[in-house]
């Protein structure tokens, strides 16, 4: 398990854990690992067990988990990405003068 903390007073740590977390899973994928976003990290802290837990990981002051993502090898392997339907996406442009 990874997780995936930032600086509270930072602009917008929830944002960047989770740019972070996503940039991990893309990674494992590429290794064929897989992974599961566990959001509920944050909320979790909250209670007094978890507060314990954090105390015990040696974060820096001033840092605080948003995110974590288990990690393990898969069973099975990816299914194949369907074809992609034709049409769908429609670009919408100024018109040309």
């Amino acid at each position: 398990m990874i997780i995936i903390s930032g600086e509270i007073q930072s602009i917008a740590p929830q944002f960047d854990c989770a740019v972070a977390a996503q940039n991990i899973m893309l990674a494992a994928e590429a290794l064929a690992i897989g992974s599961c976003w566990i959001s509920a990290a944050s909320v979790i802290t909250q209670s007094e067990t978890g507060k314990k837990i954090i105390a015990g990981l040696g974060l820096p002051a001033g840092y605080a988990p948003f995110s974590s993502i288990a990690l393990g090898y898969k069973k099975t392997p990816s299914p194949t990405a369907p074809l992609r339907r034709e049409g769908v996406v429609h670009y919408i442009r100024p018109k040309q003068e």
